[in-house]
């Protein structure tokens, strides 16, 4: 089921939205060095930009209508692209993609580490970001507790250990088909790995639900690999 309210690509003028033919895409390539100057609104270089038209009709056609929805803005077999100077131009597909994910907050890191992973007491209680993990879908992947797991989304991948819940006996933890991972770690970004689209009314950043792959292994690097965006 896709959850998703009438947002359609749209031009304002001032005074209200119209329905848009064609819509702007760009294809940005992710700054590191950008990222950690301090830079985390626009954290990119390379940028490329062409035009590209609308596909369908969102009153008419369901197609249409899937490949603009905001909330969720991708789920597991779900293909986003448009049509740019006569060729296809894939934002997102999410069809090899079979779990969802979603990031949060932690009692102890309630918001970024940036102040309590400086309180001894609270990073020796949650020192380290990690996945949360259904018991029933690790047992699936031949998973075990702080095994080390890959977490790909589109975008890229991040390596965490895994910390496997069950609802059974009580441990809480996500529901079979998801993972959860907070985000006050400093050294595991998750949001790195994540589409930066936001609401056009609110300009809320859409970090929470996204489709991944999740498998037992490492990443080249301590810290999230982000791919080139395409938006």
């Amino acid at each position: 089921m896709v959850w998703a309210n009438p947002w359609w690509a749209c031009a304002f003028d001032g005074h209200e939205f119209k329905k848009a033919t064609e819509v702007k895409i760009s294809e940005r390539k992710f700054s590191a060095q950008k990222a950690y100057a301090g830079e985390s609104l626009a954290p990119y270089e390379g940028m490329r930009t062409t035009k590209g038209k609308v596909i369908d009709n969102p009153d008419r056609e369901e197609s249409a209508l899937l490949s603009i929805c905001l909330s969720p803005p991708e789920f597991p077999g779900h293909k986003m692209s448009y049509l740019a100077e006569g060729k296809e131009v894939v934002i997102v597909d999410a069809r090899d993609y079979k779990y969802g994910a979603c990031t949060g907050r932690l009692i102890e890191h309630w918001h970024s580490g940036s102040m309590t992973a400086r309180v001894p007491e609270l990073k020796r209680a949650v020192a380290k970001a990690y996945v949360e993990i259904n018991a029933k879908l690790a047992e699936k992947l031949g998973v075990k507790d702080g095994d080390s797991l890959v977490v790909e989304s589109p975008r890229g991948k991040i390596e965490l250990p895994a910390k496997v819940l069950d609802v059974r006996k009580a441990t809480g933890g996500p529901r079979e088909d998801y993972v959860f991972v907070p985000w006050f770690d400093e050294s595991k970004l998750i949001n790195m790995i994540m589409r930066d689209n936001f609401d056009p009314f609110s300009f809320q950043a859409d970090y929470k639900m996204f489709a991944v792959k999740i498998f037992k292994g490492k990443t080249r690097t301590h810290q999230a690999e982000p791919k080139p965006v395409v938006a």
